[in-house]
């Protein structure tokens, strides 16, 4: 899987890895890092964003993001499903990856979500909710206005 940025090129997911380590290098400073997915129909097929952000609170961010393109997305429910899923997925690896460093570091990685409770989606957050609490996630999902990494860099590169 291909990760890029916007000024540094492409990097496999463990070369991504690798440079969030470089980025969190103040022992002084506090990160977070969030992970969300956003999507958008082109033609046939909807382009799906998932957008790793590490954040060096009052002190800028750098992010990653990758494209995966999935056809036969019917319905709002299907696609906003696909999406939390696809956030689970790459939370769950990244967690893995770098479970030793995380837990140095005191980083918890939060999941963003782009739904909220204006418009469409608000039917679908007890749902979404349950699919991260049954991964032992609820905790750190995150809705509109908190999710960011999804509404807005992972939306910034669905057009």
């Amino acid at each position: 899987m291909i990760w890029y940025t916007v000024s540094r090129g492409q990097f496999n997911e463990d070369e991504m890895c690798e440079e969030i380590k470089k980025f969190v290098n103040d022992e002084k400073s506090e990160y977070k890092i969030s992970i969300g997915t956003d999507s958008q129909k082109h033609d046939n097929i909807h382009r799906y964003i998932t957008a790793v952000v590490v954040h060096k609170l009052g002190a800028g961010a750098q992010y990653y993001y990758k494209i995966d393109e999935i056809k036969n997305i019917n319905s709002l429910k299907q696609k906003i499903n696909q999406e939390a899923l696809l956030t689970l997925q790459i939370t769950l690896d990244i967690e893995n990856k770098l479970e030793d460093f995380l837990l140095e570091k005191n980083i918890a990685i939060e999941s963003h979500v782009d739904i909220g409770y204006n418009g469409e989606t608000k039917k679908l957050i007890s749902e979404v909710i349950g699919i991260f609490k049954g991964c032992g996630m609820g905790d750190m999902m995150k809705i509109k206005p908190f999710s960011s990494a999804a509404s807005t860099v992972a939306n910034k590169h669905t057009k």
